[in-house]
């Protein structure tokens, strides 16, 4: 008699996974994962020429790393050393707080060995400085006709200040040298005459300066 035996061979078909050779990041500050967010940790001032570095990044894996790369410039703002890490403000461009007070950049790592990547997701932000207000033109020409009595009007200046919160006072600087003039005293930026010219005269001024 024969038996009939039924053998189940089960066969595993393994996968191997390899994790991401980009493993942590440690500038321009820490971060434990290949991918996330940092915040850059010291702000960067406004008015920054091209060229000024802004911050480093620095990721590290299994293997050697491959170059940086800067997939999010932040709108053409940055550009980077593939070698270093080192993120620069591009030529031609600027830093303006009034503008924007944060930049999001995205700096790729890869490891050159197996391929895996790293992302960092890097915010900057602009800190304030305190702008002086100007003219529209550095000099102002005017007329003043002979026998004008005080208090004739003889121009309104307005000078713009960049920081929107700050208030613009205006005084007379130089040029005014026996005291003829005066700024209204109602705090707009008109320049009167202080007391009356008898005499033909053609006043050309000089550059004005608003208080900064």
């Amino acid at each position: 008699m024969f038996r009939e035996f039924v053998f189940c061979v089960l066969v595993f078909c393994g996968v191997q996974i390899y994790e991401a050779g980009v493993t942590t990041w440690t500038a321009p500050d820490a971060l434990g994962t290949p991918d996330g967010n940092i915040p850059v940790p010291t702000a960067i001032a406004e008015g920054a020429t091209a060229g000024a570095p802004l911050f480093t990044a620095t990721a590290t894996a299994d293997n050697a790393l491959g170059p940086y790369i800067l997939v999010d410039d932040a709108g053409g703002k940055g550009t980077i050393d593939g070698g270093t890490g080192v993120v620069s403000l591009a030529t031609g461009q600027t830093l303006d707080f009034e503008a924007a007070q944060t930049l999001i950049f995205k700096v790729k790592a890869t490891d050159s060995v197996d391929g895996g990547v790293g992302t960092a997701t890097i915010t900057l932000t602009i800190s304030d400085v305190n702008e002086a207000p100007a003219y529209a033109e550095a000099q102002f020409t005017e007329c003043v006709e002979d026998n004008s009595g005080a208090d004739t009007l003889v121009g309104t200046y307005t000078a713009t200040d960049p920081d929107a919160s700050d208030t613009v006072t205006y005084s007379i600087a130089s040029g005014d040298t026996n005291s003829d003039f005066v700024y209204g005293t109602d705090g707009t930026p008109a320049r009167r005459l202080k007391k009356a010219q008898w005499q033909p005269t053609r006043w050309c001024f000089m550059p004005l300066t608003p208080d900064p």
